[in-house]
């Protein structure tokens, strides 16, 4: 299907979950929520849009609804912050929990049931405030339990840190932005999210992020704060169920979620792993991270004692640590994975798209790390791989590429007394970017069978069913149940 095809699928389908959102939000709120979750979710994964005024006015329609206490006051030590995602290691929550507890507040960490039992170091991190669990059943259930959580812990001030598509965290969020001091902390900078207008402030790590803020979202800049996160180190020495021994074998390292390289019609993420398999007969290329594996398997069949692909592991610092050098995605980079690179001390190998890798690192443009061309950065694998003193003296730039948790943790004590940081974006920063051919890249890559049933079946929108009865259906055929 042709990219113009694609646009007037999407909007035809867009369109269609709008108005069942706006028929049903005074009559049924799960079915509303349902069409509005779905729709976001479409918006994300095509990302042809950075924001969505009608999903935004839904947002504060349903919000104006929610019933809360007017003479609310908070209590000064305490915060909350909302988790969407309930990740343990992965993103900047660990981070941010640690870092607001030993700044000597009263924590309320919230996240969805789901997550429980399965983050040992947020709550290990949380041990002296309170971890509570949303029930993770109806959208208007959970809308009333986070409601409840804000009446009954009266936070002062609160993060918002969730997934482009959540609607129970900004119907609540939005509907105390006049009495709970509120950042949204913005983890997917390059693409849609909902809630421009659910937060007092925006929390942005990079200029691009506050650039798209300011000219594609018409966030206002005096709400814009930046902040640089300080990734969240647990180490393990543990090594079991790897294919080799990370200590005496000769390995480079990627990993992310696999969707991440793919898209790109010249296949150029695969192309620089067959050339590091190519450049020296001993080493390995590990991969960690969940997806499609179809282009690995093909390369796989030349290398079987070499290639290996793996899903997401805890101890992926410990990889990081061992390895000769790591990969990043392409044509969607990990700047998450680049952090943690630069503080193992480990070269974060880029090819660059255009500019949506910049300004991740301290200094990235001197470090020597991101190449224009694949030719220029097979040459450079080459070289990294082959000559260790070279490589060893590309290292020594990296420290210090990224920020310590001594001064992450200063500044998050400072924006929370003082809305104020050490970090600042000039006018250079924030003048208007392209990201026409990014944004072209989601659309080339956007299978809109596939998106449309998982973004509309689930579980928690089965109120779906009468308006797409087929979608369901073919769910329930080829997976035998929908989540």
């Amino acid at each position: 299907m042709n990219t113009m095809n694609k646009k007037k699928k999407i909007e035809k389908m867009v369109s269609n979950l709008k108005r069942i959102a706006n028929k049903s939000v005074n009559c049924n709120i799960n079915i509303s929520i349902s069409a509005i979750t779905a729709c976001s979710k479409i918006l994300y994964h095509s990302n042809q849009l950075y924001s969505d005024n009608d999903l935004e006015s839904l947002i504060t329609y349903i919000s104006d609804k929610l019933k809360i206490n007017k003479d609310y006051i908070g209590n000064y030590k305490t915060v909350l912050f909302y988790d969407g995602f309930g990740l343990d290691l992965r993103g900047w929550a660990a981070s941010f929990v640690k870092a607001i507890n030993s700044s000597g507040y009263n924590l309320i960490y919230v996240t969805s049931k789901q997550a429980k039992g399965k983050i040992p170091n947020i709550e290990r991190e949380n041990h002296k405030g309170k971890t509570v669990f949303i029930e993770d059943n109806n959208y208007h259930n959970q809308i009333e339990q986070l409601n409840e959580v804000f009446s009954n812990y009266r936070p002062s001030k609160a993060f918002f840190y969730t997934t482009p598509y959540d609607v129970i965290g900004n119907v609540v969020f939005q509907r105390y932005k006049d009495h709970v001091k509120s950042y949204l902390i913005d983890l997917t900078d390059h693409a849609f999210w909902l809630g421009k207008k659910s937060t007092n402030y925006v929390l942005e790590s990079r200029s691009l992020g506050a650039s798209i803020a300011i000219h594609k979202r018409d966030i206002s800049p005096d709400r814009i704060i930046k902040i640089d996160c300080a990734p969240y180190v647990r180490d393990s020495s543990s090594t079991d169920g790897l294919p080799f021994d990370i200590n005496t074998t000769k390995y480079v390292y990627s990993g992310g979620q696999i969707y991440k390289t793919l898209g790109d019609e010249d296949d150029l993420y695969y192309k620089m792993v067959r050339s590091i398999l190519l450049c020296n007969d001993s080493i390995c290329f590990l991969y960690s991270g969940n997806g499609d594996k179809t282009k690995f398997d093909i390369i796989k069949k030349d290398f079987p004692d070499r290639l290996f692909v793996i899903n997401e592991r805890e101890d992926f610092f410990t990889l990081m640590k061992n390895c000769v050098f790591f990969l990043n995605t392409y044509p969607v980079f990990g700047g998450l994975m680049m952090r943690y690179a630069a503080l193992a001390k480990k070269i974060p190998l880029t090819l660059k798209y255009k500019s949506e890798a910049d300004d991740v690192l301290l200094n990235q443009n001197d470090l020597g790390i991101e190449y224009a061309s694949y030719d220029s950065i097979v040459e450079e694998i080459d070289k990294l791989i082959n000559n260790d003193d070279y490589r060893m003296s590309k290292e020594e730039h990296i420290i210090g590429a990224v920020i310590s948790e001594e001064v992450f943790l200063r500044n998050i004590k400072s924006l929370l007394e003082t809305d104020k940081t050490d970090f600042k974006f000039s006018d250079e920063d924030i003048k208007s970017v392209d990201t026409s051919n990014f944004q072209k890249l989601y659309l080339e890559r956007f299978d809109c069978d596939k998106m449309f049933l998982d973004a509309i079946v689930s579980k928690k929108n089965m109120w779906l069913i009468p308006y797409y009865p087929f979608l369901f259906i073919k769910k329930i055929i080829e997976k035998g149940v929908f989540y």
